[in-house]
C-alpha cells in the first residue's frame, strides 16, 4: 500500500507529520496549511508557488513523500 506522508512545520517549530492514502489528500492538507500564514492564498496558483512563497519569507515548510507500507 503507498502513503503519502506530509511533514509541516511553522518556522521556529519542530516538524509534525501526517499521513495520506491518496495524493489529492496529502496536497490539500499541505495547501491548507500552508495558506493559513498568507494574507490572500489564491495570488497562488500551485501548491509549489506557496511553498516556495512561505520558505523565502521563512514563515512555513512541508516536505511530501511517498512510501510503501
Amino acid at each position: 500500500m503507498k502513503i503519502y506522508i506530509v511533514q509541516f512545520r511553522q518556522s521556529g517549530e519542530d516538524y509534525e507529520a501526517r499521513a495520506f492514502r491518496d495524493k489529492s489528500s496529502a496536497i490539500a492538507f499541505a495547501s491548507a496549511f500552508l495558506g493559513d500564514f498568507v494574507w490572500n492564498r489564491e495570488e497562488f496558483h500551485s501548491l509549489s508557488e506557496l511553498e516556495a512563497h512561505c520558505a523565502d519569507k521563512d514563515l512555513a515548510y512541508i516536505n511530501i513523500t511517498i512510501d510503501i507500507i
